[in-house]
């Protein structure tokens, strides 16, 4: 199914009109049913339980699961839903169009917003094709991003005219009033003050397995990272383990620093020839070309993903896409998250 998202919607006293799309195979056809119209870039996860929860069953597409969790739930769908998704609902029967991102944005979700129309898409550069006119850059944003700084505020882009909904955000856009509202915050994370190391490790494997299940849902051909980590070396064990339990071929391993392990015994790159002794996987580490370089350094940020401060990352994912490889997983920001850069536990 496609998955680039572009609605233009005319608003107006008598409600939302979707227009027509512009002529490209890329963007995808709404689901449109019971007077509601979804565009969903999506991969719902913890699908059993949701579909119990809205009285579904298999099969059914992403699109009609955020249908009826929308129907469900009204615009505290939002938090309701697990996975990685942007989406759009345009609503015939209140006359108002709901936008909302993912805990964590991992799926983008842009707008534009004026008296006569909006318009939300989650690609930057289609959306700047279709209209020139919203180019104009945000000199603010222009100059934090070259002092290597945050943006101030997390929905502003780099042009002025086009916002984006933040992540564990949704909007509202009704009766010519637009509505930002964030849903979720890592301070609504209970603390767990009872339960023993020896439950919440427990707990931890369990969920670990529950969401790489999930992001092998879809058949598709898979690798891993291996950085030497504690996260990406329990990611790649948990995928390798899952991944032979269900017959599948093992998947390519892909690392940084592979290279350097004659030269750094006792750093990262000796766990990584460690983790990987222990898996037996085929491990690759393609490095950076100077045409690579050259065209990271050519290539507009302000509508593509950064690769600058991940040049040893590209490479990957380039070679990764040869060998037909769809989905790689990897433990970004699980150390932080779970054992505190693994101190103290390395050695266990």
């Amino acid at each position: 199914m496609p998955s680039l998202i572009y609605a233009e919607i005319l608003t107006g006293p008598e409600g939302p009109v979707v227009a027509e799309s512009p002529q490209n195979t890329d963007i995808q056809t709404p689901l449109v049913r019971d007077g509601l119209c979804v565009f969903a870039d999506a991969r719902i996860d913890d699908r059993d339980a949701t579909l119990a929860r809205l009285g579904l069953e298999d099969p059914a597409t992403d699109a009609e699961i955020i249908l009826a969790a929308y129907k469900a739930w009204g615009t505290d769908c939002a938090g309701k839903l697990l996975g990685d998704l942007a989406f759009v609902i345009v609503d015939h029967n209140t006359n108002r169009t709901f936008c909302a991102r993912d805990w964590i944005g991992t799926r983008p979700l842009y707008f534009a917003h004026s008296e006569e129309r909006l318009i939300v898409a989650n690609d930057l550069a289609f959306m700047l094709d279709q209209h020139p006119d919203l180019g104009a850059i945000d000199e603010t944003v222009a100059a934090t991003s070259l002092v290597g700084a945050h943006p101030m505020v997390a929905r502003r882009t780099l042009y002025r005219a086009i916002d984006r909904v933040p992540s564990a955000h949704w909007m509202t856009a009704e009766h010519g009033r637009l509505t930002v509202k964030q849903y979720w915050s890592p301070d609504q994370i209970a603390e767990r003050e009872t339960a023993t190391d020896a439950e919440i490790i427990a707990e931890g494997r369990a969920l670990m397995d529950v969401v790489v299940a999930d992001r092998m849902r879809d058949g598709g051909k898979i690798a891993t990272h291996i950085s030497g980590g504690l996260d990406s070396s329990s990611v790649a064990a948990t995928v390798t383990r899952m991944s032979r339990a269900k017959g599948m071929e093992d998947p390519p391993a892909y690392t940084w620093y592979r290279d350097q392990a004659a030269k750094d015994k006792g750093g990262e790159a000796s766990w990584i020839e460690a983790v990987n002794d222990a898996l037996g996987l085929e491990m690759f580490n393609p490095l950076p070309t100077e045409e690579g370089l050259r065209d990271l350094l050519r290539q507009d940020t302000g509508t593509q993903i950064d690769f600058g401060p991940l040049i040893h990352e590209k490479p990957i994912m380039d070679h990764a896409a040869k060998r037909g490889v769809q989905t790689i997983f990897s433990g970004w920001g699980g150390d932080q998250a779970i054992s505190f850069n693994g101190k103290g536990r390395r050695g266990r």
